[in-house]
């Protein structure tokens, strides 16, 4: 049986908050962090690294950004997928540009992140390029969010106090506005 209009605009709410979770670690890493430390060396000046329990958190905001990505990515799928799954193709007019993930990458993510897997455990000092796969998550993001918007889908467009719009707002500067955090940071440090 086909999605009804008010389960694809449900969709929408669901996929703008994976939205919202794939860069929360960038966020946590480049933004959150570094003004926690500044903080804490305030307050103590022998403080030299963030301590396990940012660590954790670190670590969290990680798998929460990849599992977050790897769904979003699994949403352009032009497959069928199972039968409750919400895809970027059931919504009436929308051509799907197709995954941003690479296959090794979306399986990587889930032997890593969503199972307890040899891989994990000997690829756990193997960082993730998390902006590179936040840029890709956001441009694709950024096409789906201008058809629901902006263009044919607005027939999908949560109500009112949902505001889809400012994901779209967000969207389209992300990869320059990460670049020049990063950029920042590194002068910092020069």
């Amino acid at each position: 049986m086909p999605h009804t209009v008010e389960q694809l605009r449900r969709g929408v709410i669901d996929f703008c908050s994976l939205l919202d979770q794939a860069a929360v670690a960038f966020a946590w890493e480049w933004l959150i962090l570094p003004h926690l430390m500044e903080e804490k060396k305030k307050q103590d000046k022998a403080v030299i690294g963030p301590g396990i329990a940012m660590e954790v958190i670190g670590n969290a905001t990680v798998e929460s950004s990849l599992i977050s990505i790897r769904a979003l990515d699994e949403f352009f799928d032009p497959g069928d997928g199972r039968p409750n799954d919400i895809r970027s193709h059931h919504y009436s007019g929308y051509r799907s540009p197709g995954r941003f993930l690479q296959n090794p990458e979306f399986h990587t993510i889930g032997r890593r992140i969503a199972h307890l897997t040899l891989d994990r455990v000997d690829d756990s000092t193997k960082p993730w390029q998390i902006t590179e796969l936040i840029t890709r998550a956001y441009k694709l993001s950024e096409n789906f969010l201008s058809f629901v918007v902006e263009g044919e889908g607005k027939q999908y467009l949560p109500k009112a106090p949902f505001d889809t719009a400012s994901r779209l707002f967000t969207s389209r500067p992300m990869d320059e506005f990460m670049q020049r955090v990063l950029h920042q940071q590194q002068e910092r440090f020069v």
